[in-house]
C-alpha cells in the first residue's frame, strides 16, 4: 500500500546518484530496524490470536472467523513487508530464489494480500454494521438454518478475495526476468535479473491503473466507507444502554479500534498516492535512467514511514483484542492454563 513507484525503483541497477543523509537514516531506522522488529512481534501476536479464536467453541462466530482470516492475511503481509523493504530493500540481501519468483509470484501476490487486507476489513466492518445497526435482520440470518455460518462467512470473504485478485491481475505483467552475460577471466557468466515490462512504463497504464485505479479502490473508497461505517456503529452503540449485550459490544469496540488504526496507518499512503498523481502529471518522481527517486526528501521519508505504519497496522491486532475484548482475554487465559496443565500432566507420567 505504499507508493507504487517505491517498490519498482529498487529493481533498477545501482548508480552514483546522491542520497541525502536524512533519507539514509530514515530507511535504516524505520525500515531496517523498526520494521522487522515490529513485524516479527506482529506475526507472533497474530499466531496467538489464531490459536485463541480456534480454541474455544463459543468464539466460532462469523465475526471471529473473519478475524482469524484477517490474522492469517496480516501475517503474510508482514512477511512480504519485512522481506521486501527490510531484508532486500535496506540490507541488500537478495537470494537467487527471490529473484526468480519475484515477477510471477512474489510481487503480484504481495499486492493481492495487501488489497485483501483492506477489503477484508471492509467486509468485517459491514458484518458489524449489520449486527449493530440492523440487529433484527442480522439475527434473522443467524437463525435461518439454510444460511449457516459457513455461507455467511463466505459472503464476506469471497467478494474480498475475488476483487483483490481481479484488481491485481495486471501486476503479473509488470515485471519480467532478464538474462545478461558478463565476461570475467575469459569465462562467460549469465546473470538473471528483474526488469519492468513496457506495460509498466506505458503512460496510459501508469496514469489510469497505477495511479487513479489503485488510488480510488485501495485508498479513497475504503477510507470513506470505513469512516462512514465506523461513525455509524459508534453512534449506534452510544444510543444503547451500556452492558446490555457485553459480547456484542466488545466485538463492535474491537472493530471500531481496528478501523481507526487502519485509517491512521493509511494516511501516509493516501498522501503518497496523491503525490504520485501530481508528480506523474508533471513528469517528476522516478528517473527513467537509473530508477532513483527524484522526489523531495519528505516524500522519500514519508514512504519509509508508510511502510512502517502498514507494519504496525498488521501487528497490533493482538494488543487490540487483549485490551478491548474481555472474551479474548478470558479465552487466552484458559488456553494458557490448559497448555500448562497438559505439559504438567505429561511430565508427571513420563
Amino acid at each position: 500500500m505504499a507508493s507504487p513507484n517505491s517498490s519498482i525503483s529498487s529493481l533498477f541497477p545501482p548508480c552514483n546518484c546522491l542520497i541525502s543523509e536524512a533519507v539514509k537514516w530514515a530507511e535504516l531506522c524505520l525500515e531496517g530496524v523498526a520494521l522487522p522488529a515490529i513485524g516479527t512481534m506482529g506475526v507472533v501476536g497474530n499466531v496467538i490470536a489464531i490459536l485463541v479464536f480456534r480454541y474455544r467453541q463459543h468464539t466460532r462466530s462469523t465475526f471471529h472467523a473473519l478475524l482469524t482470516i484477517l490474522a492469517v492475511v496480516d501475517s503474510l503481509c508482514l512477511l512480504t513487508l519485512v522481506v521486501d523493504y527490510s531484508i532486500v530493500g535496506v540490507w541488500g540481501i537478495r537470494p537467487e530464489v527471490y529473484v526468480y519468483i519475484l515477477p510471477f509470484f512474489w510481487y503480484p501476490v504481495k499486492n493481492i494480500l495487501i488489497s485483501l487486507d483492506t477489503f477484508l476489513i471492509m467486509g468485517i466492518a459491514l458484518e458489524r454494521f449489520l449486527a449493530v445497526c440492523r440487529p433484527m435482520k442480522y439475527r434473522s440470518l443467524e437463525l435461518n438454518s439454510s444460511f449457516s455460518m459457513c455461507p455467511r462467512f463466505m459472503v464476506y470473504l469471497l467478494p474480498s478475495l475475488l476483487f483483490s485478485i481481479m484488481l491485481n491481475i495486471p501486476k503479473f505483467l509488470e515485471l519480467e526476468l532478464i538474462t545478461s552475460f558478463t565476461d570475467k577471466y575469459n569465462i562467460t557468466h549469465s546473470v538473471v535479473g528483474v526488469e519492468v515490462t513496457p506495460l509498466r512504463t506505458d503512460p496510459y497504464y501508469v496514469t489510469y491503473y497505477v495511479h487513479w485505479t489503485r488510488f480510488l479502490f485501495t485508498g479513497l473508497v475504503p477510507f470513506c466507507f470505513l469512516s462512514a461505517t465506523n461513525m455509524k456503529i459508534y453512534s449506534e452503540m452510544k444510543k444503547k444502554p451500556q452492558g446490555m449485550n457485553r459480547p456484542r459490544d466488545d466485538m463492535a469496540a474491537v472493530l471500531i479500534v481496528i478501523v481507526f488504526l487502519f485509517l491512521i496507518s493509511n494516511l501516509p499512503k493516501l498522501v503518497l498516492s496523491i503525490s504520485d498523481i501530481y508528480y506523474h502529471a508533471n513528469e517528476e518522481g522516478i528517473s527513467s535512467i537509473c530508477g532513483c527517486n527524484l522526489s523531495p526528501t519528505w516524500y522519500t521519508i514519508l514512504t519509509s514511514v508508510s511502510h512502517l505504519f502498514l507494519t504496525i497496522n498488521s501487528s497490533c491486532n493482538f494488543i487490540i483484542y487483549w485490551h478491548v475484548c474481555q472474551m479474548f482475554k478470558t479465552s487466552l487465559t484458559r488456553l494458557t492454563r490448559d497448555i500448562y496443565c497438559f505439559n504438567y500432566k505429561r511430565g508427571c507420567f513420563s
